[in-house]
């Protein structure tokens, strides 16, 4: 349900794409991104831009020439956005080593993640390959049930936080164990309202499942801010997509031009894959699913008023035909749901 971040983004592999055939790399002005033509002089050269030497502009990111995305050097990345990549990478890693049938190794990788990090994101973008892993080496799946089960027991013993929460759900998913997530959410709820509370985001979507519709509302707060955060977080990931459009077509043009001036021009053009459309759709998609989601919550709970609202300014942000028809979706649905005694 929470937005999740893209991250992963041309150093070395920048210039051999290019085809620099000299033993010296060309000299790039951070500035223009075109190669700069060797000089005898000492004097520093200057931009005429903003009139600073070259040697003090902001240098442009680095890139992988596989993804065209920025690369994400450590230390740079607020510490859980910094989790989340590493644990991005050690998946790709831990990929390659499934494949190669190297399977222990591959599992300690997946444990000393876990241990470095533990948070719930970091495991969820590592998840995947744990999965796999497991199906093909029982010692994987065993070492992430035991991680569930600890944290289980830490809530048997009072000791649960929402951290651990997330873990719970982050594991129950995958393994299509949803059922145990919702039993220990039931149960922290009916104990300690003010953690179920904090642990409600993660398991929104699986309580809307479920038919736990008043839960979902009681636990939201009010639904123009809920809608508010839904738009909030689709203009942050199409700004995202906008600043990796620009830093993609930037690098096409710095290659192309780098390869002309090395009579290179020859060369297939500088082509990655085209992250910056798929981002967008992902921005929409989850744009478009959370607030279907929360008015199929609104229309289950009797706020009818509220919910054809919220459709009217989805629908003025995004033209969805999806969006449009959310209100009588979720009526149908709910009509349709089987009757559920006893739910509060």
């Amino acid at each position: 349900m929470r937005t999740r971040t893209f991250l992963a983004f041309l150093a070395s592999g920048f210039f051999l794409h290019a085809g620099i055939a000299s033993g010296q790399p060309a000299r790039i002005d951070p500035a223009t991104g075109m190669p700069v033509a060797a000089t005898a002089s000492s004097q520093p050269r200057i931009n005429p831009a903003n009139g600073l030497p070259v040697a003090d502009q902001p240098s442009p990111p680095s890139l992988d020439p596989a993804t065209g995305m920025p690369v994400v050097k450590p230390g740079t990345l607020p510490n859980e956005f910094e989790a989340v990549h590493s644990a991005g990478m050690t998946a790709e890693e831990v990929r390659k080593l499934i494949i190669n049938g190297r399977y222990d190794e591959a599992l300690q990788l997946c444990l000393s993640t876990h241990d470095q990090f533990k948070t719930s994101n970091a495991l969820g973008a590592l998840m995947p390959q744990w999965i796999e892993l497991g199906r093909r080496f029982p010692q994987a799946r065993e070492a992430l049930l035991g991680i569930r089960d600890h944290d289980l027991h830490e809530f048997s013993a009072g000791r649960g936080y929402s951290d651990l929460f997330a873990e719970i759900n982050s594991i129950n998913g995958p393994l299509h164990q949803d059922d145990s997530t919702y039993a220990l959410f039931k149960t922290i709820r009916e104990q300690d309202p003010e953690l179920a509370q904090q642990c409600f985001p993660y398991v929104e979507g699986l309580l809307v499942a479920k038919g736990e519709y008043q839960w979902c509302y009681d636990h939201m707060g009010d639904p123009q801010g809920k809608f508010e955060v839904i738009h909030q977080a689709m203009a942050m990931q199409l700004d995202h997509q906008q600043r990796m459009a620009a830093i993609q077509e930037a690098t096409r043009k710095r290659i192309a031009e780098m390869n002309r001036q090395n009579g290179r021009s020859d060369l297939p053009a500088y082509s990655p894959p085209d992250t910056s459309s798929k981002l967008k759709q992902f921005a929409h998609d989850n744009f478009v699913g959370g607030t279907r989601q929360l008015i199929e919550i609104l229309v289950a709970t009797g706020h009818q008023s509220d919910a054809d609202k919220i459709r009217d300014q989805a629908v003025a942000i995004l033209d969805d035909e999806r969006l449009k028809s959310a209100v009588a979706d979720a009526a149908e649905k709910v009509r349709n749901l089987p009757a559920q005694p006893g739910k509060k």
